[in-house]
């Protein structure tokens, strides 16, 4: 397995976020316009499709990485289930705090990133729901979800990286042994 890189999530996670706070300055500024407000949504679609994209194969590989017999899901189910309607408020929960806690019970850490994948989750709840339709409610919720996506995106990745180091290092050192033993 190759090694686990955030950059496209990281970026258009960022482009998203910056998007959805600029639309919701224009927004402010005209509230009444309905060609505004048009603009602003299919902009913040063509910005949230590639953003959901790269997070989920980013998370997708991330479950992946984690050995069968430990993790409590598989990959297609962690990411797969985020996307049913009102059963994503609840998965999320699962996804992402499971990932933090599968990574922990895999490296044999006690430290564990579970208390951010459950702020994640609810940070990902709080602005998906009807609060997000609150004047300047949206511009702190989407600063902080991505701050703590982006903090959980790396704790996350350089866990799952060591698991990737060690079944590499695992299975060469297998490879060398029976090499050997061949002779």
């Amino acid at each position: 397995m190759t090694k686990i890189t955030p950059s496209y999530a990281i970026v258009f996670n960022f482009i998203f976020m910056a998007v959805a706070v600029a639309g919701e300055l224009f927004l402010l500024d005209q509230p009444n316009d309905q060609d505004v407000r048009m603009v602003v949504f299919l902009v913040l679609i063509l910005t949230a499709l590639p953003s959901l994209i790269a997070s989920s194969i980013l998370h997708y590989r991330c479950w992946s990485s984690i050995p069968s017999e430990i993790a409590r899901t598989t990959p297609g189910l962690a990411v797969g289930l985020l996307f049913v309607p009102f059963f994503n408020f609840y998965w999320c929960f699962v996804s992402y705090q499971g990932l933090a806690e599968d990574c922990a019970t895999t490296l044999r850490s006690k430290g564990s990133w579970a208390g951010l994948g459950i702020t994640l989750g609810i940070l990902s709840i709080t602005s998906t729901t009807i609060l997000i339709n609150i004047p300047l409610l949206i511009i702190p919720i989407e600063v902080a979800s991505f701050i703590v996506w982006l903090i959980y995106t790396f704790a996350i990745v350089a866990s799952c990286n060591e698991i990737v180091n060690t079944k590499s290092a695992i299975t060469s050192r297998g490879t060398e042994e029976s090499l050997q033993t061949a002779d």
